[in-house]
């Protein structure tokens, strides 16, 4: 962790310009990027230890730990946001200082656990062996590539965007992608909270419990993500409204394309569930099949293809698609992965 940050805050700091001009960053933009990062880069290394060790109080059963440090430092977050923003008058700098501030307030909390009573983690060099770096990698590739996978496609949306709706396009994607975060939180919080059960019975050869877990979990990603579902149906000028005034035009745009690329969260959450769940029972090439599938190959391919058959509408079925598509290849390889008894 220590080592990526590094790496990544030279980057920024040497490359900082080409970095965020490849970006998209304009000469109106620019000024307000650099406000924004100057919290930013100093601050990586919180950005990174506050999802490392949140996995490892998880794994070493301190969940409320966990959770008590990530609402600290969401709930300060919020609250200074609105103070340096506001009364403050901050500005970029300001909000970006809040979000800053709060991974520090969550790392501390993080860090109080390894000073309590039940705390089974110990920090010592001579137990690292260099041998077990090929596993690790393997095993934690496929969460790294989803990641880079959503940036990619961002990326691709923002092209496509500019090209068929010009920059009412981009402000509508930036409606759905907030909303999109807060559903991809909730289907990670199913996911990451099945994980360490999924893994320890996995190891202790309990393999019933896994299987309820799996049905279990599942299920509740289908029922939260068709939540998502039939509010982009029955309420989408109500989500756009929270993000920004729209005109009637613009709405009508808004509304249709909500309604459209709200239908992958009836997907989205199983497919999520099963790249957590096919890592955790140690078949992390599965795992990375559905990731590279869903994030970056189907939804790549069919958002430029599709807009090119039937307009621009076209590129907001690309991630429905693809989610759709996934699911179908997501249950092919749970029946494979089913007699997990043979490995």
């Amino acid at each position: 962790g220590i080592f990526i940050a590094l790496v990544y805050m030279f980057i920024l700091i040497v490359f900082f310009n080409p970095v965020m001009r490849f970006l998209g960053a304009s000469d109106v933009t620019i000024s307000y990027i650099k406000d924004y990062m100057k919290p930013v880069i100093p601050g990586i290394p919180f950005f990174i230890f506050s999802s490392m060790i949140q996995a490892f109080l998880r794994n070493d059963k301190a969940p409320k730990t966990a959770m008590a440090g990530s609402l600290c430092g969401g709930i300060l977050n919020i609250i200074l946001d609105y103070i340096f923003m506001y009364p403050l008058n901050m500005g970029m700098f300001g909000a970006s200082l809040a979000s800053v501030i709060g991974l520090v307030v969550n790392v501390a909390v993080l860090c109080t656990h390894f000073f309590a009573r039940n705390n089974s983690l110990k920090l010592s060099l001579k137990n690292l062996q260099l041998r077990l770096l090929s596993d690790v990698i393997k095993s934690g590739f496929p969460v790294f590539l989803t990641d880079i996978a959503s940036s990619v496609l961002i990326f691709l949306f923002n092209i496509q965007l500019l090209k068929y709706y010009g920059v009412i396009g981009i402000t509508i994607y930036s409606i759905i992608s907030n909303t999109s975060l807060t559903a991809v939180s909730l289907f990670n919080g199913v996911s990451q909270a099945a994980q360490p059960i999924t893994a320890m019975n996995y190891g202790a050869g309990k393999y019933d419990r896994i299987k309820k877990v799996f049905r279990l979990g599942v299920t509740t990603s289908i029922i939260v993500g068709a939540a998502f579902t039939i509010a982009g149906f029955i309420i989408p000028e109500r989500i756009a409204n929270i993000f920004v005034k729209l005109s009637e035009s613009d709405m009508f745009n808004a509304k249709k394309a909500i309604m459209i690329y709200f239908s992958a969260f009836l997907f989205m959450g199983a497919n999520i569930f099963m790249q957590n769940y096919l890592q955790s029972i140690v078949k992390p090439l599965l795992s990375l099949i559905i990731c590279v599938i869903r994030g970056i190959v189907l939804s790549g391919i069919i958002l430029f293809i599709l807009p090119a058959l039937i307009g621009k509408i076209g590129i907001w079925f690309a991630v429905p698609l693809a989610e759709a598509i996934t699911v179908l290849i997501s249950i092919i390889f749970y029946k494979r992965s089913r007699d997990i008894k043979s490995g």
